[in-house]
């Protein structure tokens, strides 16, 4: 006898679009409000960040924060060991980081990409990653979620807003993507997380910022993500 919540239509049609967004289109007031609105109501923090200078200083720090990543061997072979190159490798693995840019898959064809070859700042290699990561700059905005504390419990509501939030974005016809760079928690990326701290007014605080993604209109139709079948990620 529950009403359905109307969310629940959105479930299947949610996905994270990962291409380039258009950043001259504004995300309506309301939209903004209801990602908020999700994630205020577990007793969390949110908001957002949509004005120009503040925008551009947040794609400062998750562009260092993910060239640190690139740079430092441990957690770019993180990465590496989940790239998927080509529609064969995505079909076989339905999971980790796909690659279907032309360029990759003719060099990996031809053994002229080494997709465990930790980049170096003067090699071909670091400015084919840093140029991917150019489309992730773009956008209407970002959205932010933040604990008091870091407790696996307001780890657990914080996913679950993330996730309201999303399927929001979904029915409004708004595209959303995490960026996750700035908020890992090895050592080398602390510069950047005390730069995103700052930049939310949290600096001095015990507050955890637990969720940050990027927010606007995909330039072009993207579908889902390929996904493992649920027999795959079951243990009996």
């Amino acid at each position: 006898a529950l009403p359905r919540d109307p969310l629940f239509a959105q479930i299947r049609r949610r996905h994270t679009h990962k291409g380039a967004y258009d950043g001259t289109r504004a995300v309506p007031a309301p939209v903004w409000r209801a990602f908020e609105a999700g994630a205020t109501g577990h007793g969390l923090m949110a908001g957002s960040v949509d004005t120009p200078d503040r925008m551009a200083a947040l794609r400062r720090i998750t562009r260092d924060a993910f060239e640190t990543e690139i740079l430092t061997p441990r957690t770019y072979l993180e990465s590496a060991r989940l790239m998927r190159i080509g529609p064969a490798e995505i079909e076989q693995h339905r999971d980790g980081v796909p690659l279907m840019g032309t360029a990759v898959r003719l060099m990996a064809s031809v053994g002229a990409f080494d997709r465990f070859e930790v980049p170096r700042r003067d090699s071909s290699n670091y400015r084919q990653t840093m140029a991917l990561w150019s489309r992730f700059e773009s956008g209407s905005g970002y959205f932010w979620i933040a604990s008091r504390d870091d407790s696996r419990a307001a780890q657990i509501e914080s996913g679950r807003a993330y996730v309201r939030a999303h399927l929001h974005a979904t029915a409004a016809g708004v595209d959303m993507h995490p960026l996750s760079q700035a908020l890992q928690e090895f050592a080398e990326v602390r510069p950047q997380y005390d730069a995103l701290r700052s930049l939310l007014g949290f600096s001095g605080s015990t507050a955890t910022v637990q969720m940050l993604a990027r927010v606007g209109f995909g330039r072009d139709a993207e579908g889902p993500a390929p996904r493992r079948e649920l027999a795959q990620l079951l243990r009996s």
